[in-house]
């Protein structure tokens, strides 16, 4: 395997894991703690588990094809050696990506998470 490879290969699976979560999320109505909540969270603490899940499905799935797209761009331009200035497009989409979806997680902590977090998602002391 090529080192350049590793990058690409290293986003498909974190996009696997994303879809994963968004099975579990959506099907299994399942919370993965230590993707959603903050550390040493217990998902049986949420107060509307429908309402989490509807906040935090799309951002999830979303994620995940941005992932999943960037990866496999990044494997095609190493070995097609296709134009350059399309992974510099995928590389935004992936910061607008990973910004929106951290947002989203940081609002449906605090308004559907457990009392002791404030509105931006921060312990209370």
């Amino acid at each position: 395997m090529d080192l350049d490879m590793i990058f690409g290969v290293s986003f498909i699976a974190c996009s696997l894991v994303f879809f994963y979560a968004y099975v579990k999320l959506k099907f299994k109505k399942e919370v993965t703690p230590w993707l959603y909540l903050p550390k040493d969270g217990d998902p049986k603490k949420i107060k509307n588990i429908e309402a989490f899940i509807d906040t935090m499905a799309n951002p999830t799935l979303i994620l995940g094809i941005v992932l999943l797209l960037y990866g496999v761009l990044n494997i095609l331009i190493i070995y097609i050696k296709i134009e350059s200035k399309w992974f510099y497009v995928a590389l935004v989409l992936i910061m607008l990506g990973v910004f929106w979806f951290f947002r989203m997680d940081k609002q449906a902590t605090s308004l559907y998470y457990g009392d002791d977090f404030d509105k931006r998602g921060r312990k209370r002391k």
